[in-house]
């Protein structure tokens, strides 16, 4: 073999190897970059979950500090409208014992006998207020014609001596076994709705 010859089968060697090495190193970067980019695609989606639930629990705190502040204004709503609704029953408490003694407050005594009696349904009742206030034979007499006159029944009502602790008064059978409270707090209690209704509007307009 000649020397010409043996020059360019290694010249054709060395551009084999070179040619192969330079494919095996675009294959090797060509996996590199597939590998850097798969890599990447995870990383993120790791990065995208933590970040959803990240996102989750903030909502989920959100949540409960939105719903603790509804709480904490439902109760502070309920202790105002607690508070208001004492002060306003303290205030009629106030009022209405005031009247005891005035000559008016004898007439209403009569009408809330007369309420009591229709309300007791009975032929007969016994008639019992508080220690403050005073039923007299004319206001008995005063009730039973005002029965009389508002549904057509003739009842008889005696008074009790024994004292109610408040205000207002009762009116029961003979044999105390059915009757009908008119005391201020009971008769309060009846129009407990309407009044806390007409306290809200009265809060509303205020606000």
């Amino acid at each position: 073999m000649s020397g010409l010859g043996s020059n360019a089968l290694l010249d054709g060697i060395i551009a084999n190897a070179k040619a192969e090495s330079t494919a095996i190193l675009d294959r090797a970067l060509a996996e590199e970059s597939e590998i850097e980019q798969m890599y990447s695609l995870k990383i993120q989606e790791v990065k995208d979950a933590e970040h959803r639930a990240m996102q989750a629990q903030l909502d989920e705190i959100l949540r409960r500090e939105e719903s603790a502040i509804r709480n904490a204004q439902r109760k502070s709503e309920l202790q105002k409208g607690d508070h208001l609704w004492s002060l306003v029953m303290d205030s009629v408490s106030k009022k209405m014992g005031a009247l005891i003694g005035q000559p008016a407050y004898q007439d209403v005594l009569v009408h809330w006998i007369a309420e009591a009696a229709i309300g007791l349904d009975r032929d007969s009742g016994v008639v019992r207020c508080s220690f403050k206030e005073h039923v007299s034979s004319e206001m008995l007499n005063a009730a039973q014609d005002l029965v009389l006159r508002k549904i057509g029944r003739k009842v008889t009502l005696t008074f009790n001596e024994e004292p109610l602790v408040a205000q207002g008064v009762v009116v029961s059978s003979v044999d105390g076994k059915v009757a009908y409270n008119n005391q201020v707090a009971t008769r309060i209690g009846r129009y407990a709705r309407e009044l806390k209704d007409l306290m809200e509007v009265y809060t509303c307009k205020l606000e």
